[in-house]
């Protein structure tokens, strides 16, 4: 691990990805100005191939041109002794994976308030970076092609972020995307993406109702034993309804995520603004509070001791930047024995009766009930279920087919009875069978 890279001391590594490592790093002033920064350096074994540097580069470059409050903000990019590195804000909170590890460990959901206010706050900062226009006035046509849990981050505050720009794809960077090459967590991939095909913004949306449909259900919904399955699962099958997990669900909240949802792109929304502003109609008109000091307050509950012990140290000698290192360690240790977060629980690919009574929230649905009128209750289906639908078509063929077989049985006993009795007629014919059919319930009933 560095010592420094340019003008930020380093002082702990906090992951390795397969291109980049990221560093919690401390750039200090004059009068003891202190600022805590994130530094991601490219993999020393891939700093001599001049692919994996341009890409680098690709993506601090179009990071750097973002500035929006759901996005985090990159600072600069630099090179120390052939190590290229950049530096972005650090976020004092949790990505979506650690949050639903605290609700996990706290036996409660997440609420819909909460997740109606991630799911907006992610919107609008893809909205943002698909609209972006570069310096010449030409669109950028950037498309994140990440969306997943572990690249939102809501800090302790009520804030939303969306990061990690390291595979998105703009229309016009240096280092080409190979046709057909697969990038992004598998789990949250469009079908397009999915395939190798071109993508535009409407692929985001796609990984975007993933995220919303599993925030609100607290079950994964592609998930399949191997990535060959769920690849398939994502490409050939259409998602289940919510109501298929929660019979509860809101039938408006429905609408929206399965329209996310929509294995073709003409039918999805066409921008992630659409869906925001359709996220917000339904909290509206639920009269749900959607806002970040909510967020902020449900951050609190979760992390109160973390967030608590902060203050307990200002008065310390120990520094924010060697107290978030301490907590980094802690935590990292942590999560090895903590129970799995939302996105490891088993596959969704059929309804699922609800558990009768049960803490866990990874197995028993968040209760809208509580926070979201439901209206009237489903009308049941015409049709028992389980018996076939009989069309008009069909029951005309049975009575034709009903017809034809008496007038071939009438037709056979009447020659019958030519042969036997010559003196019956057409008429005593027809009606011995029915006077014989009509004596042998009542027979039957008196032998009983």
């Amino acid at each position: 691990m560095p010592e420094r890279l340019g003008s930020y001391e380093i002082l702990q590594r906090i992951a390795v990805g397969g291109m980049a490592e990221i560093y919690l790093a401390r750039v200090s002033g004059i009068s003891g100005f202190e600022k805590l920064v994130v530094v991601k350096r490219i993999l020393p074994q891939l700093a001599t191939s001049p692919e994996f540097v341009q890409m680098f580069l690709d993506e601090a470059r179009i990071a750097a041109t973002l500035h929006h409050s759901n996005i985090v903000q990159v600072y600069d990019v630099g090179t120390v002794g052939g190590q290229y590195f950049f530096s972005m804000e650090f976020l004092h909170g949790e990505d979506l994976s650690g949050i639903s590890r605290a609700l996990a460990a706290a036996g409660r959901p997440l609420p819909v308030e909460a997740a109606l206010g991630i799911a907006s706050g992610v919107c609008a900062g893809l909205h943002y970076a698909h609209e972006r226009i570069g310096l010449d006035g030409q669109p950028l046509e950037i498309v994140h092609r990440d969306v997943s849990p572990q690249n939102v981050i809501v800090t302790f505050d009520g804030g939303v972020k969306l990061l990690d720009f390291g595979i998105a794809k703009a229309a016009r960077r240096l280092a080409a995307t190979r046709c057909g090459t697969l990038k992004g967590k598998v789990r949250y991939m469009s079908p397009e993406q999915c395939q190798g095909a071109a993508m535009d913004r409407r692929s985001d949306v796609f990984s975007l109702g993933i995220l919303l449909w599993e925030l609100t259900t607290g079950r994964r919904l592609f998930a399949r034993s191997s990535e060959f399955e769920t690849l398939k699962a994502i490409v050939e099958t259409d998602a289940p309804a919510p109501s298929s997990v929660r019979p509860d669900y809101p039938l408006e909240l429905e609408r929206v995520v399965m329209r996310a949802l929509r294995r073709h792109r003409a039918e999805r929304y066409q921008t992630a603004q659409d869906m925001q502003l359709d996220l917000e109609e339904f909290a509206r008109e639920n009269k749900l509070s959607v806002s970040p000091i909510l967020l902020g307050r449900l951050m609190h509950e979760l992390f109160s001791e973390r967030i608590e012990a902060w203050h307990a140290v200002r008065g310390d000698d120990l520094t924010l930047a060697e107290w978030v290192g301490t907590v980094m360690k802690e935590r990292q240790a942590r999560e090895a024995d903590e129970v799995p977060p939302v996105d490891e629980l088993a596959e969704v690919s059929a309804p699922r009766p609800r558990p009768e009574a049960t803490t866990d929230p990874t197995v028993d649905p968040i209760d809208f009930r509580e926070t979201v009128p439901l209206g009237p209750p489903r009308k049941p289906p015409a049709a028992v279920a389980g018996t076939p639908r009989r069309g008009p078509a069909r029951v005309i063929g049975a009575v034709g087919a009903g017809c034809l077989l008496a007038v071939a049985l009438v037709l056979g006993g009447w020659r019958v009875l030519r042969r036997t009795e010559p003196a019956l007629t057409v008429r005593s014919a027809v009606a011995a069978p029915v006077a014989a059919s009509q004596a042998a319930p009542v027979a039957a009933s008196q032998a009983a």
